[in-house]
């Protein structure tokens, strides 16, 4: 699961995008969670890893979270991000954390899956809007 500030929803959700899709080959693997931090404890005791995301200064706001976690045992890991200049090396530390966590589970981190299926539609409609200049020119709602 992981968890984040409100300025690091756009970018936690992009952690446990990667980790969902990257994992996830013949009815296996890891599912990544994120949202809020409404789920009772309880449930994150059974076979989740935590991961708090904060800004740089702001991981106080978590403390008490990490207190929680540690009596109660649920692994987790928090990740203080600097700035927006230091998320693309962060991103690829989970891309390399992904492929390594694929490993044990003998899965190929880097399989299409249907990803490539779920994106024919929008890729065709790109291809008409390049190829027909008039698609791209505002309609008229009122005449």
């Amino acid at each position: 699961m992981i968890l984040s500030d409100q300025d690091l929803d756009y970018f936690g959700y992009r952690i446990a995008q990667l980790v969902g899709v990257s994992t996830s080959e013949d009815g296996r693997g890891l599912i990544g969670i994120f949202g809020q931090s409404s789920y009772d404890l309880e449930i994150l005791q059974r076979k989740c890893l935590v991961v708090l995301l904060a800004k740089k200064g702001d991981i106080q706001g978590q403390t008490n979270l990490s207190v929680q976690l540690r009596e109660m045992r649920i692994p987790f890991v928090q990740t203080e991000l600097q700035s927006a200049t230091y998320h693309p090396a962060e991103i690829f530390k989970w891309e390399i954390a992904t492929a390594l966590a694929c490993v044990p589970l003998a899965l190929n981190p880097f399989h299409d899956g249907d990803f490539g299926g779920s994106m024919a539609i929008p890729r065709e409609r790109l291809e008409n809007m390049t190829g027909d200049r008039d698609s791209l020119r505002p309609v008229p709602r009122v005449k």
